[in-house]
């Protein structure tokens, strides 16, 4: 049998066990023996039996038991540690390889804890520290190598290292490593994330090169999984991971709006031994900026949308008598042809497609309209519709109307027997036009066309133009609609350009730009401006100041790094999404070769024992406390008062031995509701949260943590959140009376109702709608004898203890924030119950985003923590106005 193994981190304190025979010496003569003085009057006293006796010395167990004492907190001093970690592998130097790029997301609070516990095992070891982030910092083309370091200096340094959207360039970092040779071997610890990014067995033959490796990554079900969009299949999405599973995995698609609340989810599964599958979107709403996978935190988990991402209709004008087509055959088979991959294609007459929710209307070659049809699309049009016109016979045989420049009334034939032209090429786009970055064939001829009057704004409008210059497509704003005209027709007869490539591109851009079209000439850029970034967590904010812009013509091309992030680039009306998912071609695992040290991030064994040593200490304290208090006073002493006391010790006492992390640090916690979805959900919000609290305050957060009150104890938690679900079943007995104690004795729990709808109604009686999660919160607190309630005053602390708050909103606003009407004294001004319906968990767990209303969701939670942890201590703010105007006079 295997005995635990103990190190002492600072063993010369140890050297003070020596002190104590000397210290048993001391006990035993202080006080000093009685002297012996004979008194004749004493003589009296004989026979008579002393109720108390006083002993001449302390007795030997009681001295036993405060030599242990002593000894208990000497050795608490040394640090011991039980099962401590192997030693460090290498010499005296030792590197650390944080892998912090897209990939490390998923598993980043585990790397760090891992990262922590080898920087302690390498102050232990007095070892010089070299740290090597992968991914590239912000704005900089390459990482860099930190070192050699102290403990302090590494450890200033991991604390700032943050994840990164972007992936990590092993090649460069070998390369490098080659180049900066160190005078001593370093051996590597590669703290990694398990996926194979590009040259990484590259990477791992250079470390082990040059002193030794040991390389650590996650277990499989922990991996990072990918999403993207399918190239071929429209409102596809492709879901990768880069191990198979031996059990299905259960996902859901979050569709979010541009301030990351939560518009539409579907649920999707990859089943058991398969590294990818694909769901196709069943609905999609038109505010739906991102998409992202539930319980995955990295930018590879999220998909940006341009606003042209979902599926429009399109409009083809046909005869009213012929909807189906034939007297545009030819025509309509080259439109539906192009557009049918991009677009749900609705065909009909004019009058019937204005009635419908069309983004854009394309009317082939069209003749003279009756005058109340005309004035109908006239004002279609002026309202904001889009509508593209091909030319043709019965154009050039009747009088214009709505078109983007004047026509003339003759066509121009370049290829017929009477004509000494020839077909004519197109010249390159302008710069003005949405097709500027698109590719110019040159085999495209045109054979007939309209021709516009000439005109000082011609050049303008004209998107593209043939060769001699004159215009092919012309397009104009009309209030706050738009006109385009193709001069040539939608069919190979007049010229081949319906059977090209182009026809398709030029017809896709003009859909991209049919949601805005009052916003068409800001679209007509060189650049696209960073709008929103994706950062490492895959939460979207404002830019930072690193990014660059993205040139128009290179978007397609433009590779994803430390300036060009993923996220959403643009100008004006036209966004576009740049995705990491859409990038990564390939995602597998990393295996490093069988010479590498491999280990999976796994909770250490390693448990140090100096809070236990003196929590035994303190108890053997309060033992030799009670036995001298019991020995001075004959036992007289043992009242209610005084046993309550040791009791209560006793029980805080042990409480802390069995759960010193939650006493150490202020926990965030939420009562289980056994909703998996729900549960999770709440557990992210607090866990986003706790990190805007820890970087805003000087709170010191712990993990966030789960409770049950029917078995676990409520004591260590200043205010617990409870997200009410009308599934929930009644208290039990154990539960009720736990609930109680913890609430009458200065604890705070949050009910959220979730349901938006705990409004005061007209007579301020009733303070619940009747939802079925008010009915079961009434059901849930009927046995807790809760005081009375009311709604939140204006000038309640809760609006200033860390922000000045008007509000207080969550996932929805508007909902009442209630608290006890009159809070016992012994609460210091915090209510013991709170009771809001704006799922509140839910807004937290959508992270920050940079936008004012998600900052306002965290600034109430803020203020929520420090009011529940600092009570009524600002109340007086109230009276600041008067006592400023009192110092003034």
């Amino acid at each position: 049998m295997n005995m635990p193994d103990i190190v002492f981190l600072t063993p010369p304190v140890l050297l003070a066990l020596a002190v104590l025979p000397v210290l048993w010496f001391l006990l035993r003569v202080i006080p000093p023996p009685a002297k012996k003085v004979i008194l004749p009057t004493a003589h009296f006293l004989k026979g008579l039996i002393a109720k108390e006796k006083t002993p001449a010395r302390t007795p030997w167990w009681i001295l036993l038991l405060r030599l242990l004492t002593a000894a208990l907190v000497i050795i608490a001093l040394a640090r011991p540690v039980l099962n401590p970690s192997e030693t460090l592998p290498g010499g005296k130097h030792l590197r650390l390889v944080i892998d912090n790029s897209w990939a490390a997301a998923q598993n980043w609070n585990t790397q760090q804890k891992t990262l922590a516990s080898l920087l302690l095992q390498a102050r232990r070891a007095q070892k010089i520290l070299y740290i090597l982030p992968t991914a590239a910092p912000p704005g900089q083309a390459q990482t860099q190598q930190y070192g050699p370091l102290s403990y302090t200096q590494a450890e200033a340094i991991i604390k700032g290292l943050q994840v990164q959207p972007w992936s990590a360039n092993y090649g460069k970092i070998s390369r490098m490593l080659k180049e900066k040779t160190e005078k001593e071997s370093l051996y590597t610890i590669w703290l990694g994330h398990g996926i194979d990014e590009k040259e990484a067995q590259t990477l791992a033959g250079t470390l082990q090169n040059q002193g030794g490796l040991t390389y650590y990554t996650p277990e499989k079900q922990h991996l990072p999984l990918l999403l993207s969009m399918d190239e071929t299949e429209k409102n596809t999405l492709v879901i990768t991971s880069a191990g198979a599973h031996n059990y299905d995995y259960p996902l859901s698609v979050h569709g979010l709006d541009e301030n990351g609340r939560l518009l539409d989810s579907e649920k999707l599964t990859l089943k058991k031994g398969e590294q990818k599958t694909t769901h196709k979107l069943a609905t999609l709403s038109p505010k739906t900026v991102q998409l992202r996978l539930s319980y995955q935190n990295s930018a590879g988990a999220t998909v940006l949308l341009d606003k042209h991402f979902s599926q429009k209709t399109v409009g083809i004008v046909a005869p009213a008598e012929d909807t189906d087509g034939t007297a545009f055959i030819d025509a309509h088979y080259y439109l539906n042809r192009a557009l049918e991959p991009y677009a749900k294609i609705e065909q009909g007459a004019v009058n019937a497609l204005i009635e419908k929710d069309i983004s854009l209307m394309i009317m082939p070659d069209t003749g003279n309209l009756p005058l109340a049809t005309l004035n109908k699309l006239d004002e279609w049009v002026n309202k904001g519709g889009v509508l593209l016109r091909f030319a043709g016979p019965k154009m050039a045989q009747s009088e214009p109307f709505l078109t983007p420049v004047p026509l003339r009334k003759e066509k121009r034939v370049l290829d017929g027997s009477l004509t000494w032209d020839s077909p004519s090429s197109l010249a390159p786009f302008p710069k003005h036009s949405p097709f500027y970055d698109l590719a110019l064939p040159e085999d495209i001829e045109i054979k007939q066309q309209i021709l516009a009057q000439p005109g000082t704004e011609l050049e303008e409008k004209t998107w593209i133009a043939l060769e001699d210059g004159t215009p092919l497509v012309t397009a104009a704003p009309k209030e706050n609609g738009f006109l385009i005209l193709v001069h040539t027709s939608a069919t190979p007869t007049w010229s081949n350009l319906p059977i090209s490539g182009l026809y398709v591109s030029m017809l896709k851009r003009i859909i991209d730009l049919a949601d805005a079209p009052q916003k068409m000439e800001e679209t007509r850029t060189d650049i696209l401006e960073p709008l929103r970034i994706i950062n490492g967590k895959g939460n979207l904010g404002a830019p930072p100041a690193y990014v660059h812009a993205i040139p128009a013509k290179d978007r397609d091309n433009i590779e994803i790094s430390s300036t060009h992030p993923p996220g959403l680039y643009g100008k004006g009306a036209y966004h576009y999404a740049l995705n990491l998912g859409d990038q990564i071609k390939y995602l597998g695992l990393f295996t490093p070769s069988d010479s590498v040290d491999q280990r999976s991030y796994d909770v250490s064994k390693e448990k140090e024992l100096m809070p236990a040593l003196l929590t035994l200490a303190f108890l053997l304290f309060l033992i030799d406390w009670l036995v001298m208090m019991l020995m001075m006073s004959g036992g007289r002493l043992l009242r209610t008062k005084m046993a309550t006391f040791i009791l209560c010790s006793l029980i805080s006492t042990q409480a802390c031995a069995n759960d010193p992390l939650y006493a150490a640090k202020t926990h965030l916690a939420y009562i289980k509701t056994g909703d998996y979805t729900l549960d999770k959900t709440t557990e992210k919000g607090l866990q986003n949260l706790t990190s805007t609290l820890t970087n805003r305050t000087s709170i010191d957060m712990g993990d966030v943590v789960a409770l049950d009150p029917d078995i676990d104890a409520l004591a260590f938690f200043p205010i617990i959140y409870w997200p009410v679900t009308k599934t929930q079943k009644p208290l039990s007995m154990n539960a009720v009376l736990t609930i109680r104690h913890y609430l009458t004795h200065g604890g705070t729990i949050f009910f959220d109702t979730r349901d938006q709808h705990n409004k005061v109604d007209e007579n301020k009686i009733s303070f619940l709608a009747q939802t079925s999660q008010a009915r079961t919160l009434k059901e849930l607190t009927a046995p807790l004898d809760i005081a009375p309630l009311a709604p939140i005053p204006d000038t309640h602390v809760l609006s200033r203890s860390f922000y000045l708050l008007d509000d207080y909103p969550g996932y929805y606003t508007g909902g009442t924030l209630w608290i006890e009407e009159n809070s016992p004294a012994y609460q210091d001004g915090v209510s013991s119950v709170i009771i809001g319906a704006n799922d509140f968990a839910k807004a937290w767990a959508a992270g920050e985003d940079g936008s004012r209303e998600q900052e306002m969701v965290f600034r109430f939670g803020v203020n929520l923590v420090v009011h529940a942890l600092t009570g009524n201590y600002k109340e007086d703010q109230i009276h600041l106005p008067h006592i400023l105007k009192r110092l003034g006079e």
